[in-house]
């Protein structure tokens, strides 16, 4: 006897494909159509595949109960697909720690899946006093695109890779007492999204090339002078002889 197809009535809100009851997840719209937000999976429910997925804002809202919390969330249905691929692109990974510093830190891996870099970073040495950028996402989340990249200054090296930098700018995502210039931001090489142009090498003056030698200007041989005195003795010399050959 051939199976009788599941009845599906529903149908995603970002694909459109027809979903029976079991297999619908609810997001808040922030989840459905933004990036980088924290976010809270429930806990796993027999029959459902997907976990109903607030992000942080909305479910800090509900659970307080706030008047219109799930209005403002406007949940989403979503089939397994779009669920695994929006999941990918916001954060479901943050600590407690987090939580109470009001931020996370965005790894660049995580950074490269959502903007498709063509070319990979290369990080180099990391020194004191050089300039890198890092991506902070508030907790939580406060926008669709909950991004907020920044400079900071390294400005201490530890042990196991942990950077110290200060932060170069008050930021825009975040308020005064969570996050503002020159805090001092905790991190490793793999939360660097960019990096500082290096700066043009300095050209070294070229030393002036040593002039040739000019050399000694050959000596020209000195004229000789006709022997004046030699020829007047030579032709004296002829007349005396000439003298003794005539008859006397």
């Amino acid at each position: 006897m051939p199976a009788i197809p599941k009845e599906r009535p529903y149908h995603c809100q970002l694909c459109n494909a027809a979903l029976a009851e079991e297999e619908c997840g609810f997001v808040c719209e922030h989840i459905a159509h933004g990036a980088w937000n924290t976010l809270v999976a429930a806990g796993a429910v027999k029959g459902k595949s997907i976990p109903d997925t607030p992000c942080t804002a909305c479910a800090s809202a509900m659970e307080s109960k706030k008047k219109n919390a799930e209005e403002k969330a406007n949940i989403h249905i979503v089939c397994l697909g779009c669920y695994r691929k929006q999941r990918a692109q916001n954060i479901d990974t943050f600590t407690q720690e987090d939580v109470e510093r009001g931020y996370v830190l965005v790894s660049r891996k995580h950074y490269d899946s959502v903007v498709k870099r063509e070319i990979n970073l290369e990080v180099g040495p990391i020194e004191v006093g050089r300039a890198l950028k890092l991506g902070f996402s508030p907790i939580p989340s406060t926008q669709p695109v909950s991004l907020e990249r920044m400079w900071v200054r390294v400005t201490c090296l530890l042990k196991g890779g942990v950077i110290h930098g200060s932060l170069a700018n008050d930021p825009e995502l975040f308020k005064r007492k969570v996050l503002e210039a020159d805090d001092t931001v905790i991190f490793k090489e793999r939360h660097v999204l960019e990096t500082e142009p290096p700066k043009p090498a300095r050209k070294l003056k070229s030393e002036p090339k040593p002039k040739p030698a000019k050399k000694p200007a050959a000596k020209k041989p000195a004229a000789k002078k006709p022997a004046a005195k030699k020829t007047a003795a030579k032709k004296t010399a002829a007349k005396k002889f000439a003298a003794k050959k005539r008859p006397r």
